[in-house]
């Protein structure tokens, strides 16, 4: 696989992440204007940027697993993940006790929040976009357990999350974690396998094959709205497109947009509700949808400059270090 395909990779996470910014500032931005944004409904899509990410996550811990330890991948997915959103989560604990706390905050979620496991109390983390960090978490959880049990890693991996997809759409969990566990979006990750599959190995695994089509039958008869059929389907077809797509170039900054985007997507918590209060109280009379343009434009510059001068030095002064003598996976 090659460079230029991963830039396209990039591309969509890209495109992702603005398509989420969007719709949370579509949402956001009219609370604070008198008269609501004409695009609502349209940006109201931008929701589905989640999926896309999913899916893309699926294919990208596929082909970066190829050939590395389960401490090297573990190690890797801690760096990239925690460091920045710990850091976040702290800045969101401190703003909401100078507010005073509110009526849902408690350092027990707190403690929930910052261990990804905030389904457990079936309440979003301190910081609302972290609940796809948890199914992030969850997902490596799984990949991490296959590589550290059995010799071959995606059949378990793809066997465990379809039949807790199935076992979820036969008996209707109510619990909050039983919800979490076999909740239909972890198809998603699955996709993204089975792509990668397919382009990197020229041939899928029977066993993921059935177990995922297992999956997304029990999706397509028991799941009301569908969703990762319906939304991931699409995402997917994204994702071939973007690793067939490797004879082409793409700018430079696109690129560096994708490569910002989990910054972008954790820094929007902040600059929309920021950008929305401002504009209310110096431009109150701004049309809101000119307002979500702009602040989805802020969001971006303040998530690149997030990415260049706090993920990466974070990932750097907190860099888990191999043992000497152990390669360093890509």
């Amino acid at each position: 696989m090659t460079k230029a395909k991963l830039d396209f990779i990039q591309l969509l996470r890209a495109v992702a992440a603005i398509a989420v910014v969007l719709y949370h500032a579509a949402i956001v931005t009219p609370k604070y204007s008198p008269f609501p944004a004409r695009s609502l409904n349209v940006l109201s899509l931008g929701a589905y940027g989640v999926d896309l990410f999913f899916v893309i996550s699926g294919f990208v811990i596929f082909y970066t697993t190829n050939n590395i330890s389960v401490s090297q991948f573990v190690r890797k997915r801690i760096e990239r993940i925690v460091p920045i959103y710990w850091l976040y989560t702290v800045f969101t604990l401190l703003i909401t006790l100078e507010l005073g706390g509110g009526a849902e905050f408690s350092w027990k979620k707190f403690l929930l929040s910052i261990s990804f496991i905030s389904f457990l109390l079936g309440d979003a983390p301190l910081m609302y976009v972290g609940w796809t960090l948890e199914y992030e978490m969850f997902f490596y959880a799984c990949v991490a357990a296959s590589m550290f049990i059995w010799r071959r890693t995606w059949p378990p991996v793809c066997t465990l999350i379809s039949g807790l997809i199935v076992l979820g759409a036969l008996t209707s969990p109510v619990s909050a974690w039983g919800k979490f566990i076999s909740a239909s979006m972890m198809l998603e990750f699955l996709m993204g396998i089975l792509i990668g599959q397919a382009l990197i190995w020229k041939r899928i695994g029977k066993v993921e094959a059935c177990s995922v089509t297992a999956a997304a039958l029990a999706v397509l008869f028991a799941d009301e709205s569908h969703r990762a059929l319906i939304v991931g389907i699409p995402a997917a077809a994204l994702l071939i497109a973007a690793v067939k797509a490797s004879s082409y170039r793409l700018p430079k900054w696109v690129v560096e947009v994708g490569d910002a985007s989990y910054s972008i997507y954790l820094i929007q918590v902040f600059t929309i509700s920021a950008c929305s209060k401002g504009f209310q109280r110096l431009l109150p009379s701004l049309d809101p949808d000119l307002c979500i343009v702009i602040t989805t434009f802020i969001t971006l510059i303040a998530g690149m400059a997030s990415y260049s001068f706090i993920e990466l030095r974070l990932r750097n002064i907190l860099r888990i270090r191999p043992p000497i003598g152990q390669n360093a996976a890509a």
